[in-house]
């Protein structure tokens, strides 16, 4: 099929990419500003947690979650309407926050503070960083 590739994992399975499926984050993520292509992926038998994958460069992909699957609206009422606020539908875009686990306190946290924002028209993504100090970097989902 032409505009196809075949994406190989860190465990040996393979991912078929389409330029259908492909995120492009035209300045890359903070930090990764060289990395612009990526796709979203469930994993397995964790929903709903999702990877980020960077397709350029393999070994880098990040832990993430829908904000919408969480139920926690009056903690992010801030985050939402700061979003808003920079213009940012909600409605139009997919929201997802990136995950950390700390194995040391085994507890969930997700970066409330720069969300994956990824226009459901066109696959393009970007990370807001607000500025807003009350918005945590480390909120706490749940024990593990």
């Amino acid at each position: 099929m032409e505009g196809t590739s075949t994406l190989i994992m860190n465990n040996n399975t393979e991912m078929p990419v389409t330029e259908m499926n492909t995120i492009t984050f035209k300045y890359g993520l903070p930090g990764f500003e060289a990395l612009n292509n990526f796709r979203v992926d469930e994993v397995g038998a964790f929903p709903p947690f999702q990877m980020l994958y960077s397709l350029d460069e393999e070994k880098f992909s990040l832990l993430i979650l829908k904000l919408s699957v969480l139920n926690i609206e009056n903690e992010l009422e801030l985050l939402l309407s700061e979003l808003k606020a920079k213009g940012i539908k909600i409605e139009e875009n997919d929201i997802f926050l990136v995950l950390k686990l700390d194995r040391k306190n085994k507890i969930f946290t997700a970066n409330i503070k720069a969300p994956l924002i990824i226009s459901k028209d066109n696959n393009q993504g970007t990370q807001l960083i607000l500025e807003n100090p009350d918005l945590p970097v480390d909120f706490i989902l749940s024990k593990v």
